[in-house]
């Protein structure tokens, strides 16, 4: 893959070809744009192989009795990219998560299938099955959000006041905090970028100096910007969030989304792993039957 390749770009012509054939949103709530952005964030915490589909159910030879009826071990554990997603969009969308919902369509998933298609997902999400109560500006306004965050990695986003370097003034700029940087531009539509703070181990942000309650620096290895915000509630969250990522950087971790993706492919190769094993058991106890079945035969002749 070249430097200059745009994955989203990449992912918008993906997306053309291929919703063409298998998407139908006259019975969905949500717009096409709405589809795409769940499409890729299904690709993201779908499975490694192709097709990609997010695996809803496995073999389970000896469930655990406590577990609930119709629902295997390996099922709770891979139902968790569904949930992780849908708790994510409910929180965006300022909703309030309903288990009992969710643990129905569990019941209902593990009775028809064994993983969940993209186009499935979107017509889950596109039903307003989980945003009832909602309207559909909140649900796409969700949907964005969890976009931005574990597509974009975009982890907080916001207008604040940056004051200049040069002339000294205080101009409101769009700023969007990622793992390693603050870029921020002229508005949110992201048209004019004005430039980027990037985050290091050296990175800190301060109360400013004087004591006013809305100001805040960050100091980087390059220089020291100061930004002022409308309330003491934003600053608190905003040094946060610069210090969350500043936490991982020093730590060697990458952003929560992607750390919880590594996580959930250590758990899936360790369970692909004890498959393996046990099949081979499987064999190796079924040829050591057949062999001791044939040698009782011919101590019989």
């Amino acid at each position: 893959v070249s430097d200059n390749f745009d994955r989203q770009d990449f992912n918008r012509m993906c997306w053309t070809l291929s919703s063409r054939k298998n998407l139908n949103l006259s019975r969905l709530i949500i717009s096409n744009e709405d589809a795409f952005k769940t499409w890729c964030i299904f690709n993201f915490l779908s499975e490694d192989q192709y097709p990609l589909v997010i695996i809803t159910e496995e073999v389970s030879v000896h469930p655990p009795p406590q577990l609930q009826p119709g629902l295997t071990a390996s099922l709770r554990r891979s139902c968790v990219q569904i949930e992780y997603f849908l708790r994510k969009l409910t929180e965006a969308m300022g909703g309030s998560w309903v288990e009992e919902r969710f643990e129905d369509y569990k019941l209902l998933l593990s009775s028809r299938q064994q993983s969940l298609s993209a186009w499935e997902l979107i017509a889950l999400v596109g039903s307003g099955h989980f945003s009832k109560g909602l309207d559909k500006q909140a649900l796409s306004m969700g949907i964005n959000e969890v976009y931005l965050e574990l597509i974009l990695d975009v982890l907080k986003q916001g207008y604040m006041m940056k004051k200049g370097h040069r002339r000294k003034n205080w101009n409101e700029r769009w700023f969007v905090l990622r793992p390693d940087s603050m870029s921020y531009y002229v508005s949110e539509d992201l048209a004019e970028w004005k430039g980027d703070i990037f985050l290091d181990e050296s990175s800190i942000p301060l109360q400013d100096k004087e004591g006013k309650k809305c100001l805040f620096i960050i100091r980087s290895s390059q220089k020291s910007f100061e930004i002022s915000v409308s309330d003491k509630k934003k600053k608190q969250e905003w040094i946060q969030a610069i210090q969350t990522c500043l936490n991982r950087l020093r730590d060697g971790r990458p952003a929560p989304h992607h750390e919880a993706q590594q996580k959930r492919r250590q758990i899936r190769a360790k369970q692909q792993a004890e498959q393996e094993e046990l099949e081979l058991r499987m064999r190796e106890l079924q040829v050591a039957n057949e062999a001791k079945q044939q040698e009782l035969e011919k101590m019989r002749q």
